[in-house]
């Protein structure tokens, strides 16, 4: 006697297996995978240009010589990911999370990683030249070799980062916390831009000769006016003009 197959047993088992079969498809090029699940997979020296993984769980996945130029990876998990050697020019990670990623040698020229969370990853001997990490929390980040040569670190943390060898120079530092970070004379800053904030946070001996202060916002307002009201006064001027209530008293007459 054949054992019946039940319908609703059927159906479960189909809704279980189509999620699983969603994750395990493979990526393509400007493919839409958002809020999708890769985790742990295998995607090493493949071309990715484009691609759309917002939201999606990529911990651990292997990106190993990857190009993921233009990706939309914001928000996205990508916790102890293999990013060594990927291109992810022009890509946006904003808010996305590597804590732990090795990304030595990956080239994130011009990337967006606004707010991204890479505490503690290795990034030795990689390229940030242009890109924006506003708010970004670098805590323990090991960024020696790197270039952030006129890279958007306002209100970055880098607390306890190392930046020797690093290039920051151009880079905006306004508010960004550099606090026990571990530096040298090869650690390049000329014409990084920093702030009182900023230099709160500087450690004993880290020469600021070559960078450029910058005033608070509200402090450079004040000063603006005031040279524009130096440059709009005139000895003298004041005290000859008639007060504008009585030219009306004398017009009235």
């Amino acid at each position: 006697m054949k054992p019946r197959i039940r319908p609703l047993a059927l159906l479960l088992a189909l809704a279980l297996w189509l999620p699983a079969a969603a994750r395990a498809g493979p990526l393509t090029a400007g493919g839409d995978y958002a809020g999708t699940d890769h985790s742990g997979e295998n995607h090493r020296n493949e071309t990715l240009d484009g691609i759309m993984l917002s939201g999606a769980n990529l911990q651990g996945i292997d990106f190993r010589g990857t190009s993921l130029v233009d990706a939309l990876l914001d928000a996205a998990l990508l916790g102890n990911a293999d990013l060594r050697n990927a291109d992810l020019t022009r890509a946006d990670l904003t808010a996305a999370d590597l804590t732990q990623a090795d990304l030595r040698g990956a080239d994130f020229t011009m990337a967006v990683l606004d707010s991204a969370v890479l505490v503690g990853v290795d990034a030795r001997n990689v390229m940030v030249v242009g890109a924006s990490l506003q708010g970004a929390d670098l805590t323990g980040s090991d960024l020696r070799g790197s270039s952030l040569a006129g890279a958007d670190l306002s209100g970055a943390l880098l607390a306890n980062a190392d930046l020797r060898n690093v290039d920051l120079s151009g880079a905006l530092l306004l508010g960004a916390d550099l606090s026990g970070i571990t530096f040298a004379a090869s650690t390049v800053v000329a014409g990084a831009r920093y702030d009182a904030a900023t230099a709160a946070t500087l450690p004993p001996g880290f020469d600021t000769s070559l960078m450029v202060f910058v005033p608070e916002p509200a402090s450079a307002a004040l000063v603006l006016l005031g040279v524009a009201a130096l440059a709009g006064s005139k000895p003298g001027r004041c005290a000859s003009r008639t007060p504008r209530s009585a030219r009306a008293t004398s017009t009235s007459r």
